[in-house]
């Protein structure tokens, strides 16, 4: 899956103040957040110095990651959220409003009406959100969501015309 291949330097094996000093040398650095227990707290303070920040849905509370996302946009970094599908579609709207940008695909379980509305909050907030298409949409939904601010990446499995159609009205 595509989210796989995002990742930065692994926080799990630095305590938070190790986090600090090499995040105030290499200020915009990315944090893989997804596979340690770092506290709502600890990720604001690392996210002030100016880390970005890769963090799963169910890692954290909507208002932990509205706060970190606070915490990441005074620092001048970004939040980075993939969407599995635990969070409502009001949670990501907030969330992407607070300038966090959202990873989503057809896993996450996301209708097209959704989708259209989480991209706008996150083009509210300075933000993007990025859908991988698996092939469940159908090629107007997938351009009415880009038409929306979102960035797709299309699936190997369309056709060439599809492909075509869908890019046109990314434009």
């Amino acid at each position: 899956m595509f989210f796989n291949k995002l990742y930065g330097f692994d926080t799990s094996t630095k305590s938070e103040y190790e986090l600090q000093r090499i995040v105030e040398s290499q200020r915009g650095m990315m944090l893989d957040a997804r596979r340690d227990n770092k506290s709502e707290y600890e990720l604001q303070r690392i996210a002030e110095k100016g880390a970005n920040i890769i963090v799963d849905d169910h890692q954290y509370s909507e208002y932990a990651l509205q706060r970190v996302a606070s915490a990441c946009s005074k620092g001048g970094c970004k939040l980075h959220l993939i969407d599995s599908g635990n969070k409502s579609e009001y949670a990501l709207q907030r969330i992407g409003r607070a300038g966090t940008s959202i990873y989503s695909s057809d896993t996450a379980g996301r209708s097209e009406y959704e989708l259209q509305r989480i991209a706008k909050e996150c083009f509210n907030g300075s933000a993007q959100l990025l859908y991988t298409d698996g092939g469940q949409l159908s090629e107007y939904a997938l351009q009415r969501i880009a038409i929306s601010g979102a960035r797709i990446n299309i699936a190997a499995s369309r056709s060439e015309y599809e492909i075509r159609r869908i890019s046109d009205k990314m434009g």
